[in-house]
């Protein structure tokens, strides 16, 4: 019995160590791309747009599900005439949190820079349902449905 006690102690301490430093390795991680996303925000607010963009991609190296970064990056490339690769980004933002209708409403302004206007139509629907009072978006809805 005491042998089962002593293999079951050390799974039970393999299984709580390595889980624990896991999840420092992804506090870790997590406080880095923070960092990162804290530095290209400063530098967006700057005016320094490639800085910021760089800083962006950074944070999201260090964490891909970073959405904010997304959607911030997305509102770069806006800026910039980059509207696919806007897009991209705002598509990201919507994977990691759906939940948020503006991810979804800034994806379909992209969409209708692209041209398509069937995906902003449907992205502006996603958007409606998740913040149904948002004026703005029946609004662009409207507009949409005029392309």
């Amino acid at each position: 019995m005491d042998r089962r006690r002593q293999l079951t102690s050390l799974a039970l301490f393999l299984i709580f160590g390595l889980a624990s430093t896991c999840a420092q390795g992804l506090f870790d991680a997590n406080r880095k791309a923070r960092q990162a996303f804290d530095a290209a925000y400063a530098a967006q607010k700057s005016g320094q747009l490639d800085k910021a963009i760089a800083g962006y991609q950074k944070a999201l190296e260090l964490d891909a599900g970073f959405y904010a970064a997304n959607n911030n990056l997305g509102f770069l490339y806006t800026k910039q005439k980059k509207h696919a690769l806007a897009a991209e980004q705002f598509k990201k933002a919507t994977e990691s949190a759906p939940e948020l209708a503006e991810h979804h409403a800034n994806l379909a302004s992209a969409y209708l820079e692209l041209g398509l206007a069937d995906k902003a139509i449907g992205s502006l629907k996603e958007a409606i349902r998740r913040e149904p009072k948002k004026h703005g978006y029946h609004y662009n809805l409207a507009l949409a449905h005029e392309r």
